[in-house]
C-alpha cells in the first residue's frame, strides 16, 4: 500500500510541477501581451497625434486661402464702388447744388 501512496505522491508532485510551469508560462505570455498592447497603443497615439496635426495644418491652410479670396473679393467690390462714386460724383454735386439753389430761390420769394 505504501508503494501506491508513493506513486500518488509522485503523481501529485509531477502535477504541481506541471501546474507551476504552466503558471509561469501564462505569466510570461500575459507580460508579453501587455507590453505588445502598450506598444501598439503608443504607436496609435503617435499616429493619431500626427494625423491631428496634419489635419489642423490643412484646415489652417484652407482657412487662410478662403480669407485671401474674401479679401480679394472685398478689394474688388470696394474698387468698383469707388469707381462708381467717382463717375457719378460730378452729377451728384450738380444735383445737390441745384436742390440748394431751388430751396434758396423758393425761400427768397
Amino acid at each position: 500500500m505504501s508503494a501506491a501512496f508513493e506513486q500518488i505522491r509522485q503523481a501529485e508532485q509531477e502535477a504541481e510541477r506541471i501546474l507551476s510551469a504552466a503558471r509561469e508560462n501564462a505569466a510570461a505570455i500575459k507580460k508579453e501581451s501587455a507590453e505588445a498592447v502598450a506598444a501598439i497603443e503608443s504607436a496609435f497615439q503617435a499616429e493619431l497625434k500626427a494625423f491631428q496635426a496634419a489635419l489642423g495644418e490643412s484646415e489652417k491652410a484652407a482657412i487662410e486661402q478662403k480669407c485671401g479670396e474674401l479679401d480679394a473679393a472685398w478689394d474688388k467690390e470696394r474698387a468698383e464702388m469707388d469707381a462708381r462714386f467717382a463717375a457719378e460724383k460730378a452729377g451728384l454735386v450738380s444735383y445737390l447744388v441745384g436742390k440748394v439753389m431751388q430751396t434758396y430761390d423758393s425761400a427768397a420769394e
